[in-house]
């Protein structure tokens, strides 16, 4: 696992605030002076949000501060332009087949309803690792024809359509990024706050003349805190990827109603607690008053463990073993993980798959970005 400084953890804050809209302090741009360069970078950079800061650099004093990093950020949005401009040529690539083939209607998630609403030039401030398209279950086989058709390959023998929310990634040249086709937005638990059929019902066209829609905008919230808090467990292990910060404010500037009717979407307590942490250490970037949010004292809690875990080589281990073995308790508990854990125990390849993510995982402290 990489070692990140608490230096370079606080000077990225430093730079997400500005990027936010406020104004750095003399202190702030001296913690950026002398924290080294490279460490800013990297870990901006494992956050995928270097690119982003290139509108701070006309920012009196940032430019100065940073020295010939400036290089680096300009670089990394530059890479950000031409990767996603590919991307977009490989979504409408997507939906030109799948119109061909008969699927109605193709829903961009997550950086791709980014980059379908702002060009690839505005959306450089988003990394994308991948693309995720969400069509009916009843097209899933359609639509993994045309992805065949135009080239892709995926491991299909590692497919399970009662547990996995996603058709297994597909692949083609190393310049584009893999496709992922949902059928749903997270496991089969998360239908009951975000079921297909209402996201694909609420969607909004994309373009007037094609089948690509992306989430209307409580569903893009609610689907980017769940796979955050909920699927990709950081809420145990006290983790937050600093690009989710990017996208919530940029939805939350978006919402008439703001986001009190949205966190009122969770029903269970437990849950509500994992989208207050997961809004208050986004909205921290956000200038003061901004937002009428009320951060509880849970959340604190957690923002703090979060904070000095990105910064630990010895935290997230012990996040990442207290997650396991909660997780291992949930299993023995749940009858839906217990066949989700058998069918993965008896199909091969997918059980190699499994150990794989689990080493993966525990080489990166539990890392799941």
């Amino acid at each position: 696992m990489m070692k990140h400084t608490a230096a370079a953890r606080d000077s990225v804050y430093v730079l997400m605030r500005t990027a936010m809209g406020c104004t750095p302090s003399q202190a702030d741009l001296d913690l950026l002076a002398q924290t080294p360069g490279t460490d800013i970078v990297r870990f901006a950079r494992s956050n995928q949000v270097l690119a982003a800061f290139q509108p701070v650099l006309s920012v009196s004093g940032i430019a100065k501060a940073l020295g010939a990093n400036v290089i680096a950020i300009l670089s990394e949005a530059e890479a950000n332009r031409h990767r996603n401009s590919i991307i977009e040529k490989q979504i409408f690539e997507l939906a030109d087949t799948f119109t061909d083939a008969g699927i109605a209607r193709a829903v961009v998630l997550k950086g791709g309803a980014f980059l379908l609403e702002d060009q690839p030039e505005k959306a450089s401030w988003r990394y994308l690792t991948d693309c995720d398209v969400l069509v009916e279950p009843n097209d899933i086989t359609t639509a993994v024809g045309g992805l065949k058709k135009l080239g892709y390959e995926a491991d299909d023998a590692i497919y399970d359509p009662a547990s996995d929310h996603h058709y297994p990634t597909f692949f083609r040249n190393f310049d584009e990024v893999p496709i992922e086709i949902h059928t749903r937005l997270g496991p089969p638990a998360a239908e009951r706050l975000l079921s297909t059929a209402g996201v694909l019902e609420r969607a909004l066209s994309a373009r007037s003349d094609s089948i690509l829609a992306v989430p209307a905008l409580t569903d893009r919230v609610l689907h980017l805190v769940n796979h955050a808090q909920f699927h990709s467990h950081r809420y145990a292990r006290r983790q937050f990827l600093l690009r989710d910060a990017f996208d919530f404010i940029k939805l939350a500037s978006s919402s008439r109603t703001g986001l009190n009717p949205i966190a009122g979407s969770y029903g269970r307590a437990r849950d509500r607690d994992q989208f207050d942490a997961f809004a208050g250490f986004a909205l921290q970037f956000a200038p003061p008053g901004r937002f009428e949010w009320q951060v509880t004292e849970s959340a604190q809690t957690w923002m703090e463990q979060t904070r000095k875990a990105s910064a630990s080589y010895y935290l997230p281990y012990r996040y990442l073993i207290d997650d396991w073995m909660r997780l291992g308790f949930t299993m023995l508990g749940s009858a839906e993980s217990r066949a989700n854990a058998s069918r993965t125990i008896f199909n091969r390849q997918r059980r190699f798959k499994k150990v794989a993510d689990w080493k993966a995982y525990w080489k990166s402290g539990g890392n799941t970005r």
